[in-house]
């Protein structure tokens, strides 16, 4: 499940160009 949020939050973050913290990434996906 940790790695499925991992890889959610890396496309995102490719998608938007934008590199946020780990904390808001998981936010971010979920």
């Amino acid at each position: 499940m940790r790695r499925k949020v991992f890889t959610a939050s890396a496309n995102y973050n490719k998608r938007s160009g934008v590199r946020q913290s780990p904390l808001v990434e998981d936010t971010t996906a979920l």
